[in-house]
């Protein structure tokens, strides 16, 4: 993935805002696939529709980031940027919170309670990343709009490592 180019200085946000944006949006695509693949292999109920919120609330996330990268002259992330993070992960210093191939592999090859767990376990370390990519943009960004949503991101994946744990202990 390139670099982001600096702003102009006329700008009111920095390239720590369009860099996070721009790792946030394949972060979550890697999410989206996790949570689409619980549509055919997870069994408890709970973990369904978890995957399903997760589904819907980054889905639209998406959306408004890869619009606001656009709206300030900056390439939307492709598919072949999502699969760079994804090959990263499996690397030392890979993006932080990304499952690596290998774990990707097992979640797809699982079903049943087995699904289930590996499920919460590799989404517990995927939002603990999004959470920590976040706190991160909030001690460097400029951008009201991206501290928005790095807030809302914040916000909402804690929540939700909360659920995901209490699902876990009850499997």
């Amino acid at each position: 993935m390139a670099a982001v180019p600096a702003p102009p200085e006329s700008a009111d946000w920095n390239v720590a805002d369009a860099t996070y944006l721009t790792m946030m949006v394949p972060h979550h695509a890697q999410a989206l696939a996790m949570a689409e693949l619980a549509e055919t292999r997870a069994e408890d109920r709970r973990v369904l529709a978890l995957a399903r919120s997760i589904d819907r609330g980054q889905s639209r996330e998406i959306i408004v980031m890869a619009t606001w990268l656009v709206d300030h002259g900056l390439p939307e992330p492709t598919q072949d940027d999502v699969d760079s993070m994804n090959a990263m992960a499996g690397a030392a210093g890979g993006m932080v919170g990304m499952l690596s191939p290998d774990q990707m592999t097992a979640l797809a090859a699982a079903d049943g309670a087995d699904f289930d767990r590996l499920f919460l376990t590799g989404m517990i370390q995927h939002h603990h990343g999004a959470v920590g990519m976040a706190d991160e943009l909030l001690a460097q960004g400029e951008d009201v709009r991206v501290t928005e949503m790095a807030t809302d991101v914040i916000a909402v994946q804690n929540g939700e490592i909360r659920r995901m744990e209490d699902l876990l202990s009850d499997l």
